[in-house]
């Protein structure tokens, strides 16, 4: 059954999002600040991401760049100060990140600053996430979520509060 999620974001600076089972799933991630972070075909591993900013990064030649992520089932992706960090904004037009096992994945998302984060189409669900930089990631505002995807996320908050 299809269903909409709309979820606010709290200080995400300080929270987890764990993101578990996107193996078979679609994740498209729009209005990144002023970046434009579109991530496709993520039930074949693959993490495209187009318009970071003023650049662009392709989703082939996967794992020949940096960042290169493989087998995060092991590992976690941390973004940090983007521009600085895991992500670096001046040089992501040349890199690329390939994900793969990301049924057992977690991504952790630090000090998103001023930016603002939509996530659309996880797997059947719509996950609006806005004001990344001045909120931290809860439950609440969930508009007819669905308690089993997203029992294995890592909340702000106890998931369905207010």
């Amino acid at each position: 059954m299809t269903q909409t999620v709309h979820l606010a974001v709290h200080d995400l600076g300080q929270c987890t999002l764990a993101v578990h089972d996107l193996g078979q799933y679609t994740l498209a991630v729009h209005e990144l600040g002023q970046y434009t972070l579109a991530v496709h075909d993520l039930g074949k591993y693959t993490l495209a991401v187009h318009d970071l900013g003023q650049y662009t990064v392709a989703a082939h030649e996967l794992g020949q760049y940096t960042p290169a992520v493989h087998n995060l089932g092991k590992y976690t992706l941390a973004v940090n100060d983007i521009g600085e960090y895991t992500l670096e904004a001046h040089d992501l037009g040349q890199y690329t990140l390939a994900v793969e096992d990301l049924g057992q994945y977690i991504l952790a998302v630090h000090e998103l600053l001023q930016y603002t984060l939509a996530v659309h189409e996880l797997g059947q669900y719509t996950l609006a996430v806005h004001d990344v930089g001045q909120y931290t990631l809860a439950a609440h505002d969930l508009v007819q979520w669905d308690s089993t995807p997203w029992q294995y996320m890592t909340w702000g908050s106890t998931p369905g509060s207010t």
